[in-house]
């Protein structure tokens, strides 16, 4: 009779967990993973609770630069810098041939991709901002006052999920338009910072 007590086996037998080439559902892999999962859960809802904003916008950050990322997104040489600089005053000495208000760029810059969305996200935050806060508010207070009352922090947990939900669909059209345009003013709204005027040198994906 073994004196291996039942449920166990010696390292190396059929149904041991540790025999090599076996994990299973929480294998080695498989932790780093979750562990991974939970971290950037945490900091998601940290994010939401320290007054960052109806938005989670470092959300919408990572996944629209991540989204890039998994197109192509090359840095910007400095030939390419120049040619941009180059063309931009060129444009602008021929619109000031025949327009009478200046073009406003004082500063002509090449950016790649992920630059594209680091300089515009704060023209981003001010138009969708207030949009978000209705849309999390509405989701935090659907539920009757009476469960409201009952839940009690659920329902901030709940807002702080809804700000994380919309800033992950925030952060897939970032990506998505990132992907698209050419520059700093396709779209008719002034994206780029005071003065600055914008090439994106690899065009559109």
């Amino acid at each position: 009779m073994s004196d291996i007590p039942f449920g166990f086996n010696r390292p190396g037998e059929p149904g041991d967990e540790n025999e090599p080439g076996k994990q299973g559902p929480f294998g080695a892999g498989n932790m780093q993973d979750f562990a991974a999962m939970l971290h950037q859960f945490a900091d998601m809802l940290s994010n939401q609770s320290s007054g960052g904003g109806p938005l989670n916008w470092d959300l919408a950050k990572d996944i629209a630069r991540h989204q890039v990322a998994e197109k192509g997104d090359p840095s910007v040489l400095d030939a390419q810098r120049r040619a941009v600089v180059e063309a931009l005053r060129l444009a602008d000495l021929w619109l000031d041939e025949v327009t009478t208000h200046p073009a406003g760029i004082r500063t002509p810059q090449a950016w790649s991709r992920s630059e594209w969305i680091e300089h515009t996200l704060p023209v981003w935050s001010t138009i969708c901002d207030p949009m978000a806060a209705r849309m999390v508010e509405s989701m935090g207070s659907a539920m009757p006052e009476e469960m409201q009352a009952v839940a009690g922090p659920l329902v901030g947990m709940v807002r702080q999920m809804a700000g994380a939900m919309v800033g992950g669909q925030a952060g897939q059209a970032l990506g998505g338009l990132a992907l698209e345009v050419v520059g700093s003013s396709d779209i008719g709204l002034p994206l780029a910072p005071p003065g600055v005027g914008a090439l994106l040198p690899w065009g559109a994906a």
